[in-house]
């Protein structure tokens, strides 16, 4: 059984690691206003910066 918690975070980074890809990897914490504006979910700049380090991945 997968806690909520859980899976709301490999839902949260799924969808930064497609706005990554989809902005070709140029911008880094900026990234919180994509998902803001592109798919209408806040998520806190400092989590976005530490989910981008959890995946490997960085801005240009």
């Amino acid at each position: 059984m997968k806690r909520k918690g859980v899976e709301r975070g490999q839902a949260a980074k799924e969808l930064i690691q497609k706005v990554y890809e989809r902005y070709n990897g140029v911008y880094g914490s900026q990234i919180q206003l994509f998902l803001l504006h592109d798919h209408g979910v806040w998520m806190n700049h400092k989590k976005v910066l530490r989910i981008m380090q959890d995946l490997g991945i960085r801005s240009l």
